[in-house]
């Protein structure tokens, strides 16, 4: 059985979506003033910031990837990765959009 890896766009989307929810919870901590000080409340904003800049990175990638000018392996992550038979992956398909990942010849394991 040969196994076949792809990108599942759900658990990509919703890894996405807790970040912004992250990034949203920082910058409420510096907005009423939860941090200990007027340090640690740029800290938070600083922090909001750089997780808003992940997610606009991630979702640059993802776009390139959706428009096919880049591998879908550059998007794969522990946290999205799926892999399995081909009849594995179909039923995956009924409740999420996979995008597969091409096997690259001389790579992986030899049969």
């Amino acid at each position: 059985m040969t196994r076949r890896r792809a990108i599942s766009l759900r658990f990509e989307l919703g890894v996405l979506s807790n970040a912004v929810l992250a990034a949203r919870m920082l910058v409420d901590v510096a907005r009423y003033h939860y941090a200990g000080d007027e340090h640690d409340q740029r800290r938070a904003t600083d922090a909001a910031a750089a997780v808003l800049e992940l997610v606009a990175a991630r979702a640059r990638l993802l776009d390139r990837t959706l428009s096919r000018t880049q591998d879908p392996a550059l998007l794969a992550e522990h946290f999205n990765e799926v892999s399995g038979s081909a009849a594995d992956l179909r039923a995956i398909e009924a409740d999420d959009l996979l995008l597969h990942v091409q096997p690259r010849p001389g790579v992986g394991p030899k049969t």
